[in-house]
């Protein structure tokens, strides 16, 4: 009788647990947290993959503890969107792919590159055009307060800023392809400020609307950054460690996990989930990695869904964003953050639950925890006859 009053005891704090409060979740920022839904080539502000955000991804695994509010499945018709911002998705989630912290222009060039009469020099009047870039941070940060105010949202995720450096270094060359320097994008003080103080301006407004929790992750760099770029996010970094975290915000590096998680190998920077590995770098093919057949759970506007061999890839099919599996240790930083710094007791996804998003083979459970689990049961069912 003890026993089983003990384990009675154990499933009723279990179920306390379960019932804790559910989170209401924001996400701002760029791509990165965007909703992958499509269709990209006709409104814009959503990207088209057969992957999941991690924004998805806990909405689709933790949906009974973290709300992302309601949700608008995409079509082809603009007026069905939330506006041009959220464009379809989760209520909750303001992040647009190509969003800005501060306020960018695009640098197109329409024309072709110039190049000036001295060999392999380029003109310093480049005749481009910039465009404003269609969401930054106060864009989006305007749109959520109210939700915040209204006390419908109580955290915040953000993500942003590798964008800024990109607009602001680059020109896109729509005539030829590919990219050329902005003649005027120094990456100087007054560049870093601007990005720095947008971030943490934007803080204070989220704050300054309600009681709120925020966890802002640091600025990203990527393997095509010049060394003058990578020092400039490290200025905006180094701020933003002393600067938000002095304003209560939780401050994660949000690829740590790349670098110190216990199932990737630490000289390959391969990734192993259950029984896949994954290789670092590897990009999803869209003709050989997706197909009407797929069986994951997050398919692009099409309707292709993940074949197994989608699941072995590091980069989703554009070869820009991660791919579910490492999407889904990005959403573990994000639980860990919320448990370890906001008393949540939030449980982290287990490589069962990853591979199921992904649709291939799950994980065996060990021979051992069905015999620990048939004895607890058989334990369980000779007390109570005893009783």
């Amino acid at each position: 009788m003890k026993l089983f009053k003990l384990l009675l005891m154990m499933f009723g704090l279990v179920v306390s647990q379960m019932a804790s409060a559910q989170i209401n979740m924001a996400l701002l920022g760029d791509s990165i947290i965007d909703d992958y839904l499509g269709p990209s080539d006709f409104i814009g502000t959503n990207t088209n993959l057969a992957a999941g955000s991690f924004g998805q991804i806990l909405a689709e695994t933790r949906g009974s503890q973290i709300n992302f509010g309601s949700y608008r499945a995409p079509t082809n018709n603009s007026a069905d969107a939330w506006d041009s911002i959220r464009n379809f998705g989760y209520e909750y989630n303001w992040a647009t792919a190509g969003a800005t912290a501060s306020p960018q222009d695009i640098n197109l060039d329409f024309n072709g590159r110039l190049v000036s009469s001295q060999p392999g020099v380029i003109d310093p009047m480049e005749d481009y055009v910039s465009l404003p870039v269609a969401s930054n941070l106060g864009v989006q940060v305007a749109g959520l307060t109210p939700s915040i105010t209204a006390g419908d949202v109580d955290t915040v995720v953000i993500s942003v800023g590798p964008n800024d450096f990109f607009y602001h270094t680059n020109v896109i060359d729509t005539v030829d392809g590919g990219l050329y320097p902005a003649y005027d994008g120094q990456i100087d003080e007054a560049f870093t400020n601007l990005v720095a103080d947008s971030i943490l301006s934007s803080i204070d407004e989220l704050q300054a609307a309600g009681d709120v929790d925020i966890v802002l992750g640091l600025l990203a760099t990527i393997p095509t950054m010049t060394q003058a770029e990578i020092d400039g996010v490290g200025v905006v970094n180094a701020r933003l460690l002393t600067e938000a975290a002095a304003k209560g915000v939780v401050v994660l590096d949000l690829i740590e996990w790349t670098v110190s998680g216990e199932n990737v190998d630490p000289i390959t920077g391969d990734v192993t989930i259950g029984n896949v590995v994954v290789e670092y770098g590897s990009v999803a093919d869209r003709n050989t990695d997706l197909g009407v057949e797929g069986d994951g759970v997050f398919c692009n506007f099409e309707g292709e869904c993940p074949l197994d061999s989608h699941a072995t890839k590091y980069l989703s099919e554009d070869g820009m964003h991660l791919n579910t599996l490492m999407q889904g240790m990005l959403a573990n930083e994000i639980i860990t953050a919320l448990n370890s710094n906001f008393g949540h007791n939030i449980e982290l996804l287990s490589d069962n639950e990853l591979l199921s998003l992904v649709g291939v083979s799950q994980v065996p459970i060990p021979a051992a925890a069905w015999l620990f689990g048939s004895a607890l049961l058989m334990l369980v069912g000779r007390k109570r006859y005893k009783v």
